[in-house]
């Protein structure tokens, strides 16, 4: 090979290798950004299903308080509920709910220290 067929050679061979690395850059920002995308739409259907939920246990709460006789019985379900409802948010992975959970916990560990 002489060196002007050589240099011809690489200088395609780089110009190929070039728009080969542009379409892997493009290929994974497109992929960078669907899988955001699939994540935000992920949260968002955990957070439907979880405000869905709890809107069927207010919905419960407010026919079976309504029909207890004493304040010792709805006070006792509402204590589990919460519990069950912390739980059920950490599943889901509802930031707000989790957020909340960590300011009252830290609040009532601060004032236990003190």
């Amino acid at each position: 090979m002489n060196k002007g067929t050589e240099e011809q050679t690489t200088a395609s061979l780089e110009a190929e290798l070039r728009k080969a690395l542009e379409g892997t850059e493009t290929a994974e920002k497109t992929v960078s950004s669907l899988s955001l995308q699939l994540e935000r739409a992920r949260d968002d259907l955990r957070e439907e299903r979880f405000l869905y939920l709890l809107a069927v246990v207010v919905l419960l709460d407010v026919h079976f308080f309504t029909s207890m006789e004493t304040w010792s019985g709805p006070l006792a379900i509402l204590v589990l509920e919460v519990i069950g409802v912390i739980a059920v948010a950490s599943r889901f992975r509802v930031g707000e709910v989790q957020k909340f959970t960590d300011k009252l916990l830290a609040a009532v560990s601060k004032r236990n220290t003190n």
